[in-house]
C-alpha cells in the first residue's frame, strides 16, 4: 500500500492526503532523528469528530539501543501520553532475510540523498 503525503514547507511536517471519499486529516511531524539510527514521528490525527495524537519510533534495525527507547518513552510522556499506552512490540524469534533501509529523503531536513532506484 502506498501512502502520500504532502511537504508543508515546514522543517518535518506533512501532511497524508487521504483517498477520495475519505473523511480523515493526519498532520505528521518528524520530531526526532538521527538519520543512523531512528526517526520518532507524532501524529494528530482526525477521523469525522474523533482526534487522536500518537508517536512511532522507526528504528533502521530490529534491536535499538536501550537509551533510544528511554528517550522515546520520555517524548512520550511529554507529548501527554499516559505511561500505560506506551507500547514497545515483543520480538518474536528470526526474520526472514531482509535489506536494510536505503538511505531516503526527509525533505527540509539536512543532507538530502536520494533513493536507489528511483
Amino acid at each position: 500500500m502506498t501512502a502520500e503525503y504532502e511537504y508543508l514547507g515546514n522543517q518535518g511536517h506533512f501532511k497524508y492526503i487521504p483517498p477520495a471519499g475519505y473523511d480523515i486529516e493526519i498532520a505528521v511531524q518528524i520530531t526526532h532523528i538521527s538519520y543512523h539510527e531512528y526517526a520518532i514521528l507524532a501524529y494528530d490525527s482526525r477521523l469525522g469528530q474523533r482526534k487522536t495524537k500518537s508517536l512511532a519510533l522507526y528504528g533502521r534495525t530490529q534491536k535499538l539501543k536501550r537509551e533510544i527507547s528511554k528517550h522515546f518513552k520520555e517524548v512520550a510522556l511529554k507529548q501527554g501520553i499516559p505511561e500505560d499506552m506506551i507500547l514497545f512490540l515483543p520480538e518474536y524469534g528470526a526474520c526472514t532475510s531482509w535489506k536494510p533501509m536505503p538511505n531516503f529523503v526527509f525533505e527540509g531536513l539536512g543532507p538530502t540523498r536520494t533513493v536507489p532506484g528511483e
